[in-house]
């Protein structure tokens, strides 16, 4: 019963971890960025309704954010950003 009550709770944490893992471990932070950005474009097109709403102009713009920094920022910026 703890684990179902406080399961937003512990999906955040694990989802955090995990980028926080993979961007202190690996040097691929420019795919991460860019990869996080795709993820969240996706996400906010396929469960923010209405279409036109806030939810998903925040969730196109920051995914498309992530990706052109992932795509055209150096390197140690993306680390700066995913850390």
């Amino acid at each position: 019963r703890f684990i179902v009550l406080s399961a937003g709770y512990l999906g955040s944490l694990l989802w955090g971890g995990l980028l926080l893992t993979l961007a202190a471990r690996t040097y691929c932070h420019r795919y991460i960025s860019m990869a996080l950005g795709s993820i969240i474009i996706v996400i906010g097109l396929v469960f923010v309704r209405p279409l036109i709403s806030f939810g998903l102009i925040f969730a196109l713009a920051t995914g498309v954010a992530l990706f052109v920094i992932g795509y055209f920022v150096h390197e140690a910026v993306n680390d700066f950003i995913l850390r």
